[in-house]
């Protein structure tokens, strides 16, 4: 299990990044990923995996007026 957006979340063994996003239906064209922390870049979400009790933030930015 990890925390995803602050609540508890039960992923598969060595689920990526990229694989939560997609599960999760995260569709912004604008996102921040954040793993224990420490921002990921987009091109690393497919090779970074999660691990138990990890600390993932997913994050949308959008623009306003």
């Amino acid at each position: 299990m990890i925390i995803l957006n602050n609540d508890k979340y039960q992923c598969k063994e060595n689920s990526t990044i990229q694989k939560i996003i997609d599960e999760n239906n995260f569709v912004y064209k604008l996102l921040v990923v954040k793993l224990n922390g420490e921002v990921i870049e987009d091109y690393l979400w497919q090779q970074t995996t999660v691990s138990e009790g990890d600390d993932l933030q997913i994050l949308h930015l959008f623009g306003g007026g």
